[in-house]
């Protein structure tokens, strides 16, 4: 009997070039997250078009869709890629620095800004391009960074003595989180002159500053 060729799809764990398919896609979806950064980095988001990311990756359409159902999850993604490498940078400065609630502070700041300004693209992704350009995931995403850089000082701060006052640790520590974000975005796009020193000395005084108001003991 004379055999045909198959026309089924190969096995997912076959693999071509060395790679299996799952390993393609990973590295498909990376090149996308890499595009992502660059254009949404430059150009920022409500100027980024699908065809923009497809341009700056060299993939087909059909992969951006093989992992990304929107432009704005790729974005999502991006930012999740970005706010990881600060956090993770964050959290072992921090964990370093002791107890010591200024210390602590200061490590953890200097951490945030040496990480974020080591790439330009990297301060736009997380600080500028996920306000009202884009919709409802990215604010998501948002909240849920803020509160995972919260812990951090809520891992540390007067917890028991905000309870006390009738306020919530992690509101208020994403207030303080705001605020420095607020600083540091305005240093690094040069509305704020000040040294690097400096403005790590503001951002320490928001912390320190509330740490003690809330340990003050009423009169």
């Amino acid at each position: 009997m004379t055999g045909t060729a198959s026309t089924a799809p190969a096995p997912e764990g076959r693999r071509y070039g060395g790679r299996t398919a799952e390993e393609r896609r990973n590295e498909r979806r990376d090149q996308l997250i890499e595009a992502g950064l660059e254009v949404f980095g430059t150009v920022g988001f409500a100027g980024t078009s699908i065809r923009a990311i497809l341009r700056e990756s060299g993939l087909a359409e059909r992969y951006f869709y093989e992992n990304f159902a929107s432009l704005e999850l790729l974005l999502v993604a991006v930012h999740a890629h970005v706010n990881d490498a600060v956090l993770k940078a964050v959290r072992a400065a921090t964990n370093e620095a002791g107890a010591d609630v200024e210390a602590r502070a200061r490590a953890g700041v200097r951490a945030f800004i040496e990480t974020i300004t080591t790439d330009p693209r990297w301060v736009r992704i997380k600080l500028q391009e996920i306000g009202g350009s884009a919709g409802e995931e990215v604010q998501k995403l948002r909240l849920a960074a803020q509160e995972a850089f919260a812990e951090v000082l809520i891992a540390y701060g007067p917890n028991e003595a905000t309870l006390a006052k009738g306020l919530q640790p992690h509101a208020l520590a994403r207030a303080v989180i705001s605020a420095i974000e607020s600083l540091v975005d305005a240093w690094a796009t040069g509305q704020l002159p000040v040294t690097l020193d400096s403005l790590i000395d503001h951002a320490v005084v928001i912390i320190k500053g509330t740490a003690t108001e809330l340990e003050r003991v009423s009169a």
